[in-house]
């Protein structure tokens, strides 16, 4: 269930036709949540996970990796999730905690990478300590 409610998330935050509210408040509500799946310290299963909704990772620190790169494909997020992005609070500490789980258990890069080249994010990344 909880890939499925990250995917429907991800799904409306990026639909150009949805309600702008909407589309921002489910920005938040995946950021949220992603943060909250790196802090899932669980040990990685020696088995490979079924996959669900495009995502097999068996934990949840890899999954919110896959789920956030889905902001940043094909090409350019749109503008409001750019937005939304660097507005957020927390957005330093997530991308420490996505580094984490980057360097250190090979989570897929891609949303790291989105996320750092906005420039609302990188800056908060380079004021953390």
């Amino acid at each position: 269930v909880p890939k499925h409610a990250a995917n429907a998330l991800v799904v409306l935050a990026t639909c150009p036709n949805a309600d702008d509210q909407l589309r921002r408040k489910a920005v938040r509500h995946l950021l949220g949540g992603m943060l909250r799946w790196l802090l899932d310290a669980r040990p990685e299963p020696d088995r490979e996970s079924e996959e669900v909704c495009g995502c097999s990772c068996a934990v949840p620190w890899k999954a919110a990796a896959c789920f956030l790169e889905r902001f940043f494909e094909p090409g350019r997020a749109p503008p409001w999730v750019r937005e939304e992005c660097e507005a957020w609070p927390d957005v330093a500490q997530l991308c420490q905690w996505l580094t984490l789980s980057v360097r250190d258990y090979h989570a897929t890069p891609l949303g790291l990478v989105g996320l750092l080249q906005l420039p609302g994010v990188a800056t908060a990344a380079m004021r953390s300590e």
